[in-house]
């Protein structure tokens, strides 16, 4: 009798993360507001730069630029390539207010994990405006 419990509660949390009407394609999920949070897929990261000591701005597929707070990853710097996952395990996505894992696959020691938080998404103008470093 567990099973059946558990598959209803899977398939419920499942459909609780669906996208809502009021969501626009391709923007993440609903909020309460009818408003549309902004989220990516990690794995359609297509640069990585490092901003401050703890910031980090991904650029993903599509030219949508987000900031990350990344802390205890000393390594950032002198990475290759990075993995984000939402923080909870579950879904493809990541979206503003999220926390994340960040693995950095080919650090200095051998993988190397650190936790961070998805900040904010950038306009065109707050890219532009970032040092040329630090513009992914």
């Amino acid at each position: 009798m567990r099973r059946p419990i558990a598959l209803v509660i899977v398939l419920s949390s499942i459909a609780a993360c669906a996208p809502t009407e009021g969501a626009a394609p391709g923007s993440g999920i609903g909020t309460p507001d009818g408003g549309a949070r902004q989220c990516f897929q990690p794995d359609r990261i297509t640069n990585f730069t490092r901003g401050g000591t703890e910031q980090i701005y991904v650029k993903v597929l599509g030219g949508g630029v987000f900031a990350i707070q990344a802390g205890g990853c000393p390594d950032i710097g002198n990475a290759n390539a990075l993995v984000i996952t939402p923080a909870t395990g579950i879904g493809s996505q990541v979206c503003v207010g999220d926390s994340a894992r960040i693995t950095l696959p080919n650090a200095r020691f051998g993988p190397d994990q650190c936790f961070a938080r998805i900040e904010r998404s950038l306009t065109e103008a707050e890219v532009e405006a970032l040092p040329g470093r630090q513009r992914p």
